[in-house]
């Protein structure tokens, strides 16, 4: 069975990931930008990234045999971060103090795990 390819980008959108601007220079050192959510701190010594772009951007062209666009500059606001989720760029609601996600079994209501702590392997659905 295969997934359509609306399905699957549906099913992707449900996942929110942080949207940010990337710089480089063309050839003629000109700067180029591009938003990306797809974006990995890599190192910081060396100050390395990693972008991920198709292979039809500009930003992809400009930035050929460059696996990882080493960091050469960042400015950093203090405005709110920007999300991209259901097809749509979204803001971050007011913080919650003294909530923790109750869906984790490692949180302060269900105890932490320990050195004593088993795990049972999952095992495959009979058909």
């Amino acid at each position: 069975m295969t997934v359509q390819p609306r399905e699957l980008r549906d099913a992707f959108g449900r996942f929110a990931t942080g949207v940010t601007v990337v710089t480089c220079r063309n050839d003629e050192g000109m700067p180029h930008g591009a938003t990306v959510n797809a974006f990995t701190a890599v190192s910081l010594e060396p100050a390395l990234c990693q972008v991920t772009l198709t292979r039809r951007s500009k930003a992809c062209g400009y930035l050929e045999g460059t696996p990882f666009g080493e960091v050469e500059h960042v400015a950093v606001t203090d405005d709110d971060p920007l999300l991209f989720f259901a097809g749509a760029f979204r803001e971050l609601g007011a913080r919650e103090t003294g909530q923790h996600w109750g869906g984790s079994l490692d949180c302060p209501d269900a105890g932490w795990f320990d050195a004593t702590t088993t795990f049972t392997p999952l095992r495959p659905r009979a058909a």
